[in-house]
């Protein structure tokens, strides 16, 4: 049987190539916290050493300005001059940068200065697509698996490979690249999901024509 007019065989030859754009995104903060979990803010505020007469208040804004802590006294941890003010998870709903003022007032000074934490999916920083193994793993292990059924004409390995391309999609779309989840990394897991699913179709549709045999030459009339 032949293919229909216009259908391009998986063993005729399918050319692609999948360009993975790493992007590094400093961070203005070490203070790293994980998407819906508690955020435990501590500062060490003293007066010359000592915490006598020293108070502390603190406001949170998340990454869309929205003030999620409103002047909230900060509690200071006994025995030593650190204050801090656990943020409930219910607050840490959105991934990005964080904002938190905290004014203090003692016997001498009184002062507000302004500090930042990040939120991420996973509670981790990564600079590079290199520090994230499963999404390496989804991308490269599907592209040399659809080069092996290219190479071998063997649809099967196409269908395998379109699998981890469409799982490398789904992972984008909910984590995003190094935990920066936008418009444009959903753009980049719809194209991840696009790729697995023609994969998935031409090795589908190679293996119905070829009746079945799994890929190979063509069959003779």
């Amino acid at each position: 049987m032949s293919p229909p007019i216009g259908f391009i065989p998986w063993n005729k030859g399918i050319f692609f190539s999948l360009l993975f754009v790493t992007f590094l995104l400093p961070l203005a903060s070490a203070e790293i916290y994980k998407l819906w979990e508690p955020a435990d803010l501590r500062l060490s505020i003293s007066d010359n050493g000592t915490i006598i007469g020293v108070t502390a208040n603190i406001t949170v804004r998340d990454p869309d300005k929205t003030v999620i802590v409103a002047g909230k006294s900060m509690r200071n941890l006994v025995g030593t001059t650190d204050w801090n003010y656990t943020v409930p998870a219910s607050s840490i709903s959105k991934t990005g940068q964080y904002e938190y003022t905290v004014c203090s007032y003692s016997p001498t000074e009184n002062r507000c200065d302004t500090f930042f934490f990040d939120v991420t999916p996973s509670g981790t920083v990564q600079t590079s697509i290199l520090e994230n193994p499963i999404l390496l793993l989804f991308g490269i292990l599907g592209i040399i698996i659809v080069g092996i059924g290219i190479y071998q004409g063997n649809p099967w390995f196409g269908f395998v490979g379109s699998i981890m391309l469409l799982l490398g999609g789904i992972y984008t779309m909910i984590y995003g690249f190094n935990n920066e989840q936008n418009f444009y990394t959903q753009g980049v897991a719809l194209v991840f999901l696009g790729l697995g699913l023609i994969f998935m179709f031409v090795s589908a549709m190679e293996f119905i024509w070829n009746g079945g045999s799994g890929g190979g030459e063509d069959d003779e009339d």
